[in-house]
């Protein structure tokens, strides 16, 4: 097996409540809520825009659960906070996954 086949077979590791992601509910523009599995990797607390610090995250997403991340209306619950997409930083990679960047302000960046 390949290496990037490898790292697909392992994501259900890392993609792991018990291991490092956190379990979130992502509606997608016009559609229902499901539950997901996330992994949060940093709060961009140094804005220095009109936005509050920890406003943001930037997270990674299985692409077999978000086929097409849509920043015109795609919304996170995270512990009963909404987040709203504002920014899709990256892929799908190979190994099928997305880095996307959240806000808690509903106001999109231009």
């Amino acid at each position: 097996m390949s290496f990037s086949g490898t790292l697909i077979t392992d994501l259900s590791i890392f993609f792991n409540t018990d291991e490092f992601a956190d379990a979130v509910t992502y509606t997608p523009s016009g559609g229902e809520g499901t539950s997901i599995d996330i992994i949060i990797l940093s709060s961009d607390e140094a804005l220095q825009d009109p936005q509050p610090a920890g406003d943001e995250l930037v997270i990674l997403a299985q692409e077999s659960d978000i086929p097409s991340p849509n920043p015109l209306g795609d919304t996170f619950t995270i512990d009963s906070t909404t987040y709203y997409l504002t920014r899709n930083e990256g892929g799908p990679k190979p190994d099928g996954i997305w880095r996307l960047r959240l806000s808690r302000s509903p106001r999109r960046q231009l």
